[in-house]
């Protein structure tokens, strides 16, 4: 193949695994919906139990431990929700691997997908579950000035639909990036198996993309000189970007 065939080649097959990623993130947000109205029940059965005039003083709540087994109620439930939320990952990243396999005609081993790419130093299955914590402060922290404020019931779960729908975002991010850094990681793999030592950066041009993978797009690269987040994809969260072989 010319460079130009791998370049659109590598575009239909960026296509193909979007429709995979796709498929998990309609799966995990409707995952993510059913636990906010879950949480959004805890809470509406706990405040009925609790509240006096429509409403529960912080000291109600907090001074007296009352908060402690709605908290309690709700970790359970983001811990149900996010083991779905991870294993629909786990499949779509062992899916990817499958389909670049038979792709590109080479062998990718599951350990591929131990590998941890981020600057951070975490790894997705970890970053997962750190969002579930970090969701669970934030829900702690709203009921508190909730209950501070003398909130009614009616505007605590205004603000746990909020709150969720911001996770949502997060989730659908953490997502594609981590699908489009496998993918990346994967056709490097390949690239040196094969001998390519140069490639170029794709774009995928479709009027969603940013202005900074657009100025990187068709840019090109020595392979030895692969860096993720610099001179390869993901250039940042949500990133939808592929590099492809300069024959």
């Amino acid at each position: 193949m010319t460079t130009y065939q791998w370049r659109e080649r590598i575009k239909e097959l960026e296509g193909e695994g979007h429709e995979l990623v796709l498929e998990t993130i309609d799966k995990c947000v409707k995952e993510h919906g059913s636990c906010c109205g879950n949480v959004c029940d805890i809470i509406s059965l706990w405040f009925t139990k609790y509240a006096k005039d429509g409403r529960v003083t912080y000291s109600e709540a907090v001074r007296l431990n009352r908060m402690l087994e709605l908290v309690e109620d709700i970790d359970y439930e983001l811990e149900q929700s996010t083991t779905e939320e991870k294993q629909y990952l786990d499949v779509l990243l062992a899916a990817l691997l499958a389909f670049y396999s038979k792709a590109v005609d080479k062998s990718f081993p599951l350990s591929l997908l131990n590998g941890i790419w981020a600057s951070d130093g975490v790894h997705y299955s970890d970053r997962i579950w750190n969002n579930k914590q970090l969701l669970l402060t934030y829900i702690q922290t709203d009921l508190k000035r909730a209950f501070a404020r003398g909130d009614s019931l009616e505007d605590i779960i205004k603000q746990m639909k909020k709150r969720f729908n911001t996770s949502e975002n997060a989730l659908e991010r953490l997502i594609q990036t981590e699908a489009t850094a496998y993918e990346s990681e994967m056709l490097r793999d390949w690239m040196a198996s094969m001998g390519y030592e140069q490639y170029q950066w794709i774009t995928i041009l479709d009027g969603k993309q940013c202005g900074e993978c657009e100025g990187m797009n068709r840019l090109v690269f020595r392979l030895e000189d692969y860096e993720r987040g610099v001179t390869a994809p993901p250039l940042h969260s949500h990133c939808r970007c592929q590099i492809s072989p300069i024959v």
